[in-house]
């Protein structure tokens, strides 16, 4: 798929599918879109990977996915650990980023030169009210909560990862944080 970005508009794909896992039928309904906003720029801390590459492996009691290179993520059980390559091989994310590291307040997925939008069946996903009047709270020295319509969808360990992180959402314009593996969760991706 051809992610360039459009000077006059955003490209814009839609896809069906009804897909056959485990015996039942999952529906799968979403469109994608390429690139940001003209004239937006976003500084990204992000690793590209191959989505058809990623694995589930066990390591003891623990499984983690990897791209063949390095442990992208880590859960407790293959069951959550299938959930996330799941969201990646049907969103297609290729490139894991970070709104800081080591220690990222948030780390979030793309796929191509955006987030995903659409939905799958079966997300925990926690829908944002306002991104345009996120604030900052400080909670600690090194906690800072951002706050949305009174509820508290991240915290930072800098007031500056916290400026980074409503930078991010407002950027995106991320409509719904998602969790696979709540709580503390192995994987978390926004998306429209």
């Amino acid at each position: 798929m051809n992610r360039n970005k459009s000077v006059l508009s955003r490209g814009i794909l839609s896809i069906f599918a009804v897909l056959i896992l485990g015996g039942g039928i999952l529906f799968y309904l979403t469109s994608c879109t390429s690139g940001s906003l003209i004239g937006e720029s976003l500084d990204e801390d992000c690793l590209t990977f191959d989505p058809q590459q990623v694995r589930i492996l066990e390591d003891g009691n623990e499984f983690f996915l990897t791209d063949g290179n390095s442990r992208m993520m880590l859960f407790d059980s293959m069951e959550k650990a299938y959930e996330a390559a799941r969201v990646i091989w049907l969103y297609q994310l290729d490139s894991q980023c970070f709104a800081n590291r080591p220690n990222a307040g948030l780390r979030y997925f793309k796929s191509g030169d955006d987030i995903p939008s659409g939905e799958i069946y079966g997300e925990d996903c926690r829908r944002l009210h306002d991104i345009q009047n996120l604030s900052i709270r400080e909670a600690s020295s090194d906690l800072f909560q951002i706050i949305d319509d009174n509820s508290i969808p991240y915290a930072a360990k800098s007031k500056e990862e916290a400026e980074k992180i409503i930078e991010i959402v407002n950027h995106y314009n991320v409509g719904y944080t998602c969790y696979v593996d709540r709580p503390d969760p192995g994987m978390v991706y926004l998306r429209r």
